[in-house]
């Protein structure tokens, strides 16, 4: 079960965002009024909704045992349909500690991956993950090339029309480039 919970009293500073399982929604659930279940939705479904609901500069994601998969499909769709203009953080629950960002210019990392073979895309997100210690905050650090260029690839691309095997780690933090990324 897949959802976002939005809380009302960041509409007009924030848009917080939860996307979880369902032990994290049972959990979090109570204190959010606007929860929107996303099972089984498409990523058109789930940004046309975000379009249409709320339009805010601030992205601020919370999560626990969240998969890495959900984590970028939430931030890409945001970003992509000019949601959000700015990532201005990204943090777990408030009880948990908060994690080291990994700062990023994506509008200008896309551009970089966008052309480029499979292969190097992978060797691209690896050399992220090597120089900012990335790798210290995965649960697995058997990361493999495929899940990293198909990461890449869609980072990229803006497409999540499939699974991607699901890893923990956690999210890029970045400024949008003119507001929206294209």
């Amino acid at each position: 079960m897949n959802f976002i919970g939005i809380d009302p009293s960041k509409r007009h500073t924030g848009l917080c965002l939860l996307v979880g399982t369902e032990p994290l929604f049972w959990e979090i659930r109570p204190k959010y009024d606007n929860v929107l279940d996303c099972l089984g939705q498409t990523s058109e479904e789930l940004a046309s909704w975000l379009c249409k609901n709320y339009r805010t500069n601030d992205l601020i994601c919370m999560e626990r045992q969240m998969s890495i998969g959900g984590q970028m499909a939430a931030l890409m769709f945001c970003v992509q349909m000019g949601v959000l203009s700015t990532i201005k953080h990204y943090a777990p629950l408030e009880e948990m500690k908060l994690v080291m960002p990994l700062p990023i210019q994506l509008k200008s990392y896309m551009k970089k991956v966008h052309n480029l073979d499979i292969t190097s895309k992978a060797a691209i997100v690896a050399g992220f993950k090597q120089k900012t210690g990335w790798e210290k905050r995965i649960s697995s650090h058997k990361v493999d090339a495929y899940y990293l260029a198909l990461l890449a690839k869609d980072v990229s691309l803006g497409s999540w029309q499939y699974k991607i095997p699901s890893k923990e780690s956690k999210l890029f933090e970045g400024t949008i480039l003119n507001g929206r990324c294209s």
